[in-house]
């Protein structure tokens, strides 16, 4: 098992769920995310219709429901995570702790989780932003939001300038986009300088999560058939660390369709021939995560990056 530092630097789809107490399908909804490519869940029941339903969750409550984040992010070596409280943190033996502007000091949290969890920052300005860069004791940091959202209301949205700002720190400390990003929004959010996001609503409002909850074996397959639509990038994702370069044929198992061109070689060909570019490569990978999560959802849409389609058998 790689160290949780490691699988956080191969992290570039966090999602934050609410426990789904009106649905009953946390498990299952958790196992079908995860399979289909989300690197870290946190739990988050602030506002939720669970919450507005049954009442705040009590600690015992919310350990229970983290059990069942631990137990699927660790089938799929995936990270956990928790937010506000380092002592639920601790007692869940989670792997992250998450932690806004005005919770716990981080002296004070490091203290309680102890040297070995991971610790992460919001941050929603630049100075922000720059201290969670330069702090030790902060192992990631998020932007955002970059979009108004219902999940943090009455905030006002940094916009992507905050993102702008954040990529100029060239900082080799992971950091996260956050905040009203779905598909559509993520050529904006790449082409503004981030490489990782934070999704609620893109992932938990997809319909009917019961029903295609075994991507796992899709993403997994050992060939790639074109699909119909002319044009088309068809995609497998593999749940190794994202590559680059030519290796993003091996990886993904990346074909291009016979009216583009370089396919007579094979895939290997098809994209020395017509290479992706950096920003489309990270608009693609982080386009095809979310697809490949949606799809496993019981969704159906293609991811579009470049005026082309990305589509997850």
């Amino acid at each position: 098992m790689h160290s949780r530092s490691a699988r956080l630097q191969s992290a570039h789809l966090y999602l934050c769920t609410d426990a789904r107490r009106e649905r009953g399908d946390l498990a299952e909804f958790v196992d079908a995310a995860l399979a289909g490519g989300v690197d870290i869940v946190q739990l988050r029941d602030k506002g939720s219709a669970g919450e507005r339903q049954f009442g705040r969750l009590e600690p015992t409550e919310e350990l229970e429901y983290l059990a069942i984040l631990s137990e699927a992010a660790a089938r799929h070596g995936a990270l956990f995570a928790v937010n506000d409280r380092a002592d639920i943190a601790r007692a869940a033996g989670a792997d992250v702790l998450h932690l806004g502007q005005d919770d716990l000091p981080l002296a004070v949290a490091r203290e309680i989780v102890g040297p070995d969890m991971l610790i992460g920052r919001s941050t929603h300005d630049a100075e922000q932003a720059t201290a969670a860069a330069r702090d030790d004791e902060i192992d990631y940091f998020c932007c955002g939001p970059c979009w108004p959202t219902p999940t943090k209301p009455g905030r006002t949205a940094s916009g992507l300038g905050l993102v702008h700002a954040a990529a100029e720190l060239g900082t080799s400390k992971p950091w996260f986009a956050i905040g009203g990003i779905d598909q559509a929004r993520v050529p904006e959010v790449v082409e503004a300088g981030a490489s990782r996001i934070v999704v609620v609503r893109a992932i938990t409002a997809a319909a009917d999560p019961p029903r295609g909850r075994r991507l796992a074996a899709r993403l997994n397959a050992p060939s790639v058939k074109p699909m119909r639509d002319v044009g088309h990038i068809v995609a497998v994702a593999s749940r190794s660390a994202w590559p680059s370069g030519p290796d993003l044929c091996r990886r993904l198992r990346v074909l291009r369709l016979p009216t583009l061109p370089g396919h007579v070689g094979g895939p290997d060909r098809a994209l020395q021939d017509r290479p992706l570019g950096a920003r489309l490569f990270q608009q693609a990978v982080i386009a095809l995560r979310l697809a490949a999560v949606g799809s496993g959802l019981g969704e159906r849409r293609p991811a579009v990056v470049d005026g082309l389609a990305i589509g997850v058998l």
